[in-house]
Order: structure tokens, then sequence, then C-alpha cells
């Protein structure tokens, strides 16, 4: 039997399964964080100090990479077969079919970015594609597709943005068209619609928004999910329109961190209030209406967030999970349910 709270919303059923194995940068060294290949066969998680744990869908750990010095931007291939990142000014592609064979370096090539800086690393969806977002020195933003086998530039779209910057690239469903989305703190987020065809690019429509995060799209790609600090919205492609938006609940703040699995959005948040102690929630939403359909307590110490979060299926993710006193963190299975 499903149980409601006195509004009416499932409460959903969250279980901490276990810790998962290795070791995960602690202090002030560059921030863990998770990816999963969409069909939640495989995840990974970056250690933070030049390190990627690897584990099959069920969190079983099955290797442990080590990236080049200084690597920075981290993206995988969806087959889990190799990765692309960006170190010693410049973007390399490494392979590794196999967890038991050692990655083998494939491409490199250096990129003169006139003083700008690297901004986002991302597959298309058949691997076939590398997106690079980068920063420009007058603060606006660029988009590049490159070629993953020699590195080769194929075509750039300009993006909205100020300076000091971050990206994040969704990926729409049934194509190579991309939404970029360029963060500037509190002065905003430009969301821009990238259409591709071919190896040409171009970038369809601009929006500039309060400050929101991108959560992905719906399975046909006609609308996406935006997160703001204590708001979700649905919007269309490309123009950005905002089609639903829904507050939530009173006295909860995102975590920026969310996803959207089938006809649902999953968010985190926490509990900003004076009385609360800093609880963190998952929430559910329903895409069609942005109505609240479920939400739960993850029960973390205090001190303790949630600082990434990747989905291996609708009923399991794993989790950052970060702790101010003392400064360290680790990652974690977790079962949803309800």
């Amino acid at each position: 039997m499903v149980s409601t709270d006195s509004t009416g919303v499932t409460a959903l059923e969250v279980k901490r399964l276990r810790d998962l194995d290795g070791q995960l940068a602690s202090g002030n060294r560059a921030h863990p964080f998770v990816v999963s290949a969409r069909n939640g066969d495989w995840l990974w998680v970056a250690t933070g100090e030049g390190g990627v744990l690897t584990y099959d869908g069920r969190g079983t750990a099955t290797n442990s990479l080590t990236l080049p010095a200084e690597a920075g931007l981290l993206a995988v291939l969806p087959d889990a077969t190799g990765y692309a990142c960006w170190h010693a000014g410049g973007v390399s592609v490494w392979s590794q079919p196999r967890a038991d064979q050692p990655a083998v370096q494939v491409a490199h090539r250096d990129i003169d970015l006139d003083g700008g800086r690297p901004l986002q690393l991302q597959f298309n969806r058949d691997g076939r594609r590398l997106w690079l977002a980068t920063e420009r020195p007058e603060g606006w933003g660029e988009l590049h597709l490159l070629d993953p086998r020699t590195l080769s530039s194929l075509a750039c779209a300009e993006l909205g943005g100020q300076g000091d910057a971050g990206a994040s690239l969704g990926l729409r469903p049934g194509g190579d068209d991309v939404l970029a989305e360029v963060s500037c703190g509190q002065d905003g987020s430009w969301i821009t619609a990238v259409g591709v065809s071919g190896d040409s690019v171009q970038a369809l429509h601009t929006s500039e928004l309060d400050p929101h995060a991108v959560l992905g799209f719906d399975a046909g790609g006609t609308r996406y999910v935006a997160l703001g600090q204590d708001e979700l919205s649905v919007r269309s492609w490309p123009s950005s329109d905002e089609l639903a938006v829904a507050q939530l609940p009173d006295q909860l703040e995102s975590s920026w961190k969310g996803t959207v699995r089938g006809d649902c959005v999953y968010v985190v948040a926490w509990n900003a209030s004076e009385e609360s102690s800093g609880e963190t929630e998952l929430l559910r939403y329903r895409i069609a209406d942005l109505s609240l359909a479920g939400r739960a307590v993850l029960g973390l110490q205090a001190d303790v967030s949630i600082s990434d979060v990747a989905w291996l299926s609708d009923e399991c993710f794993a989790a950052i999970e970060s702790q101010w006193r003392p400064n360290r963190r680790r990652a974690s299975l977790w079962r949803v349910h309800g």
C-alpha cells in the first residue's frame, strides 16, 4: 500500500543501500562527481584527484582508472569504452575497450582559447561527435563541434553569457540538437538552443533567465525542464517559452540537482527554514502538469549534503555526499520506491 502525507502527496520510500568502494578527494581538492550511462549499464565516479572508479549497473566495482595529470573536464563515451578530457591545454581522447586493459590515447589537440577557458565536454548520443563549450575573455561563450577521432573542428556556434561562468549541455532526444546552459551565478542563466544538421550547427534561440539549471528533455524533445532556486518550470524547444511553473514546497530550496526520468522529474532540495537542521529531500513531479507526486527526507546528517546525483534506473541512483566538518566526501547507492 502506498502511503501519502496530509496533502495527498505520495510518501516516497528512499533507502541508502551502501557506500560505493573507493577513496574520494577531501579538503579543497577538485569536487568528485558521478556520471551514468543512459541505459543504466554502468556508472563512473570521478574521485576528484585524477582518478575514475567504474561500476556496473548493480554498483559492483569493475575498474579504477588514472586520468592524465591535471585533467579537468571529463566526458565518457556512451558505451563506456573510452573518454575525452581537457588537459595540457587541449582535448585528449582515450580508448579503453575492456576494464582489465590500460587506457590508450588515440588523439590529442592543443586548443588556444586566447585567454578564455573550457567549460564543458560532452559526447553526442552515438559518440561520433564531441561538444566543447568554452568561455571567451569578452564574457560570451562558444560551442565547438569536434570529430573525436581526430579532434578536428567541424563547426562552432556562439552562446550567450557573461564572464566567470559555468556550463551544462543537454542532448535533445531524437537527434543531435543540444541545449547549452551558461550560468553566471546570481547574474542569471543564458540558455541557447543549438540546432545540428550533419556537421553544421546553428544557434536557434538564446534566452536570459534568472539562475536556472537545465535538468533534461521530455521523451518527445519538444519541452525541457529547468530548475531555479525555489521553482521548477517546463519550457518549449527551441524558444524557451514558459509552459508551466511550480514553486517548491514552503521552506525548501533546490540544490540545483535533478533529472528527468520518463514522465517524471526528480529534484534534490534542502530545508532552509530556521527551525530545520537542513534536511535534504527528494521531490518527484509529473512533467505533464508539474504536480508534486512524491517526496521523501533522505535522512542525512545535518552537516551532509548531496553535491551530485546520477540515475541508474527509475528506482536507483548514485550520489556524492559532502560533509562539512570534517571536510570529506563519499559516493553512495540509493533506491527509491513509491
